[in-house]
């Protein structure tokens, strides 16, 4: 059995969902996988890094399952004081900061005693489900297909969770590949903010930095968010800004802020910051949506 499977990735997917797959909760965690064998267990992150320190509950499922090398994949979650799931919390976790609640949610297993990359994920799941041993910190995810999956996302919408996952019931496993047989619906907010400046990098406008100005006349960015617009609306914008700008401090060029951008993003870290930022459009102050 290899040291190290890369994980499969999946796909972002905007567009209609297919029918008949399989759609699972997105968690926002950590991505890891569990190798349990005769000779110890390792829990590696979806880089490669070794996470057994903080997580070392998992250590009971090898003695648990009745045959080994198991090899599962899955994602680490963390909660906060209030209950509610934080990235944050598994970070700090990793770190040992950490005592909160977290679990790990098994979605894939690519041994079960003998290889199971090549077998359909239906057959996977089915394995995993009648093998999986009862742990307080750990188990399968559930699934849903029809209006199941539909309901599943309304109930995504209302706990404010990342996303689902749509997933090929006849896909194998493939390590370390972005498949679009693994598709990421993502759940995104939409916020409009000020462009406060830009950074120049690989060319003359590479992001955008976007916030508020304050009562007292203090910028405070909100994110950082890549500057992708179609060529023509792109060199439009670096025109704009040029015209715009009122100062450089190393490779930030901040700018009057008569600009809006329409910017979609995951969720507020608790800094007030938009996580995982995604430029949806710009306008003039004075223009309506």
């Amino acid at each position: 059995m290899p040291l190290f499977y890369p994980p499969m990735l999946g796909t972002l997917w905007r567009e209609e969902w297919p029918i008949n797959w399989y759609y699972e909760v997105k968690w926002d965690g950590i991505r890891a996988l569990l190798y349990l064998e005769e000779g110890g267990w390792r829990l590696l992150s979806r880089r490669g890094q070794l996470l057994n320190h903080a997580f070392p509950a998992l250590e009971d499922l090898r003695s648990a399952f009745s045959f080994l090398p198991v090899v599962l994949d899955g994602e680490l979650v963390a909660f906060d004081q209030q209950g509610r799931l934080s990235f944050s919390a598994i970070l700090k976790q990793m770190q040992g900061k950490q005592t909160l609640p977290w679990y790990y949610w098994v979605f894939d297993c690519l041994h079960l005693g003998e290889p199971l990359l090549h077998l359909p994920l239906r057959e996977r799941k089915e394995k995993l489900a009648r093998s999986f041993p009862h742990h307080p910190l750990a188990g399968p995810v559930q699934w849903y297909q029809g209006e199941q999956a539909r309901l599943l996302w309304q109930k995504v919408k209302e706990l404010e969770l990342e996303g689902m996952m749509a997933k090929d019931p006849e896909s194998p496993y493939l390590p370390g590949k972005r498949s679009q047989h693994w598709l990421k619906i993502k759940r995104e907010q939409r916020l409009e903010l000020s462009i406060l400046g830009f950074t120049r990098e690989n060319r003359p406008v590479s992001s955008l930095l976007v916030g508020e100005i304050s009562p007292a006349g203090e910028k405070k960015v909100r994110c950082k968010v890549n500057c992708s617009l179609p060529a023509p609306r792109y060199q439009a914008l670096v025109q704009l800004l040029r015209a715009l700008t009122l100062e450089q401090e190393g490779n930030i060029f901040w700018v009057q802020p008569l600009l809006i951008a329409e910017v979609a993003y995951l969720e507020l870290t608790a800094e007030n910051q938009l996580r995982h930022p995604r430029l949806l459009g710009i306008r003039k102050q004075e223009e309506k949506k």
